[in-house]
């Protein structure tokens, strides 16, 4: 039986950690950036972003952090209303439940308070990939109003424009890495998360207000020499 002929993709490199991956990874996103903007990548021409971008990341941790201390509350309420408060009930256990049943009376008005006030239809924020799809492809006006039509890059950026934008601006931290991996396959996994960001980004961002969807730059600064050419 004949072997099928190799082929391009048959040919392409794997790696077999996450380090070697980046070695090769960030060099080809460099050099996709360069041919489609005409400028070498320079992490500073995306500062502002990033730090908007940034934003984003702590909004997203504080939603977790605040459902979890939600859930965390309720549990310990119920845990013990379903019990009952009796402190010298023979099944409340020793030490642990007798310091979180103290715990809980003391300071039951408050964990009420965590658990009416988290509201649980409060929407989970946009990642960073929604705010950076947003910022590149729809916000208007924004930090680079300047340029023409206030985006950016002066155009709408494709969705593989917009992923290799994302792994330069991360260093490919965020590379869901696979053994065997390869560059294309690097560069695809991003493009597949921007692609749903892009389309998600109008509908789920357009409710931002503008503290969110601009950044003015600082006094006497016109932020000319911080944005892409």
């Amino acid at each position: 039986m004949k072997r099928k002929p190799s082929t391009r993709k048959d040919k392409r490199e794997r790696f077999s950690t996450k380090e070697k991956l980046l070695a090769q990874l960030l060099p080809q996103c460099e050099s996709e950036y360069e041919k489609a903007f005409g400028h070498p990548w320079n992490a500073g021409r995306m500062a502002r972003v990033e730090a908007l971008t940034q934003r984003w990341r702590v909004e997203a941790e504080a939603w977790r952090v605040m459902y979890e201390f939600r859930k965390v509350a309720a549990e310990a309420l119920e845990f013990f209303e379903s019990r009952g408060l009796e402190l010298r009930r023979p099944d409340n256990g020793l030490f642990h439940a007798y310091r979180l049943h103290k715990l809980v009376k003391q300071r039951r008005r408050f964990l009420e308070a965590v658990v009416n006030d988290v509201r649980e239809d409060y929407e989970r924020p946009p990642d960073r990939r929604h705010w950076l799809a947003w910022t590149m492809n729809f916000a208007k006006p924004n930090a680079f109003a300047k340029l023409p039509q206030a985006l950016p890059y002066g155009r709408e950026l494709s969705n593989r424009e917009l992923a290799i934008l994302s792994i330069l601006m991360t260093d490919g931290e965020e590379v869901d890495f696979k053994r065997d991996m390869t560059v294309g396959g690097a560069i695809e996994q991003e493009l597949r998360r921007m692609a749903r960001a892009a389309e998600r980004a109008p509908l789920r961002l357009k409710r931002v207000g503008s503290g969110y969807a601009s950044a003015p730059p600082s006094d006497g600064d016109d932020g000319a020499d911080d944005v892409p050419e």
